[in-house]
C-alpha cells in the first residue's frame, strides 16, 4: 500500500472519529443534571438570589456559580443554587434577583437552559446572565440568552462571560467580585 493511500485512510478514520466524538459529546453536554437545591448563607439579610446553572462537561461552570454565590454571601445575600432541570424552581416570587449561568456549546446557551426559560416568568425581576465558554465566541450566545431572559419577563441587569481554562483563578475571582457587586444590591 502506498504512503499516499495510508495517509488518506488515516484522514478518513480521523474524520470519522471526530464526527463520532461530536455526536456523542453534544447529547451528553445537553443532558439535564438534577441536584438538590443548595442554600448558601441561609441567615443572610440583604435579600435572596436564585442561581440556576448547567454544570456542563467540566467543573468550570459549577465553580463560577459557587464563586458568584460566595461573593454574594459576602454581601449578606441568601443564595439558592440549583442545576437546571425539571425540578428547578419555576416560581421566583421569593427571590430578589435571579442568575442564569450556561456554558456555551455550538455557539449558543444550553438547550436545557432555554427550555427552563420558556417555563418561568421572572416578574420583571433583575436577572444576571453568565456564560462560560471555550473556543466559541460568546457574543451571539449572550444575545440569545438575554433575549430569552427578556421573553421570560426578566430585566437584564448584568452580563458576564468567563473563558474556561485561561488563568482559572482570575476567572473565579472575577465571578466572586460579580457576586459581591454593589449594583446587585442597588437593583432591589
Amino acid at each position: 500500500m502506498s504512503k499516499k493511500k495510508k495517509v488518506g485512510i488515516a484522514c478518513v478514520i480521523a474524520i470519522i472519529g471526530l464526527i463520532s466524538a461530536v455526536l456523542i459529546i453534544i447529547p451528553i453536554s445537553q443532558r439535564e443534571v438534577i441536584t438538590p437545591l443548595e442554600t448558601v448563607n441561609a441567615s443572610g439579610t440583604t435579600g435572596r438570589i436564585l442561581v440556576i446553572y448547567h454544570p456542563g462537561l467540566s467543573s468550570f461552570p459549577s465553580g463560577i456559580a459557587r464563586k458568584f454565590a460566595e461573593g454574594a454571601a459576602s454581601k449578606n445575600w441568601i443564595i439558592d443554587l440549583s442545576t437546571v432541570s425539571h425540578e428547578s424552581p419555576s416560581t421566583v416570587t421569593m427571590y430578589n434577583l435571579i442568575v442564569i449561568l450556561s456554558p456555551v456549546y455550538g455557539g449558543k446557551p444550553q438547550t436545557v437552559i432555554s427550555t427552563y426559560l420558556t417555563s418561568v416568568d421572572f416578574q420583571s425581576k433583575p436577572v444576571v446572565a453568565i456564560l462560560t465558554y471555550g473556543m466559541a465566541d460568546p457574543v451571539d450566545a449572550m444575545t440569545n440568552l438575554t433575549s430569552q431572559i427578556t421573553a421570560a419577563h426578566g430585566t437584564n441587569l448584568l452580563q458576564a462571560t468567563y473563558l474556561a481554562g485561561v488563568i482559572t483563578t482570575e476567572q473565579f475571582s472575577s465571578a466572586y467580585q460579580l457576586g459581591a457587586n454593589q449594583s446587585l444590591i442597588d437593583a432591589i
